[in-house]
């Protein structure tokens, strides 16, 4: 344990615990380093002001305890979380439901789905595809690109040169 925060032996975030921090809002999570692993967080006794938004546990993947004051809903609800516990002072959002297998929002053809927190997904290309919606195939052209630009920069930077030297004065 270090400050707040609880470790594993490869120095990740594990639990973090944010109770009566005077947090108004949601931390940033995805600002502390090793966040990503954690399993646990609690927010319980702060007095979160602001309506709670999709992005707030973005990234956090592994997260199984999830404990907010009473006022701020678990994101997502029970779409997301295999059980929600209210309790007169709190909320405990327990176990998250894998997003991508029950959702109806779905990647294209050429992408797989990929859980990003609770009630957030990635859509990741397959090897070889990459751009919106993974629809380009293949790599970007460099040779062809460095083959045009750089002779092409060369001849006008040569142009220039010699029809912009009048203009220079010499003593």
């Amino acid at each position: 344990m270090t400050q707040r925060c609880c470790f594993d032996e490869g120095n990740s975030i594990i639990a973090i615990d944010l109770v009566n921090g005077g947090y108004i809002q949601i931390p940033d999570f995805t600002q502390i380093k090793n966040l990503l692993s954690a399993k646990f967080i609690d927010l319980r006794s702060n007095p979160l002001e602001s309506v709670p938004h999709s992005s707030d546990f973005v990234g956090l993947q592994l997260l199984e305890r999830l404990y907010l004051p009473l006022q701020y809903l678990c994101p997502g609800g029970v779409d997301v979380w295999q059980k929600i516990e209210s309790l007169p002072t709190e909320n405990h959002c327990i176990q998250q439901k894998d997003f991508c297998a029950n959702s109806t929002l779905k990647c294209t053809e050429k992408s797989s789905c990929s859980p990003n927190g609770p009630g957030q997904y990635l859509c990741l290309c397959e090897f070889g595809y990459t751009g919106y919606k993974c629809l380009r195939y293949g790599h970007f052209p460099t040779a062809l690109f460095l083959g045009l630009t750089l002779p092409l920069t060369a001849v006008l930077s040569v142009v220039l040169y010699y029809t912009q030297r009048r203009h220079v004065k010499t003593n």
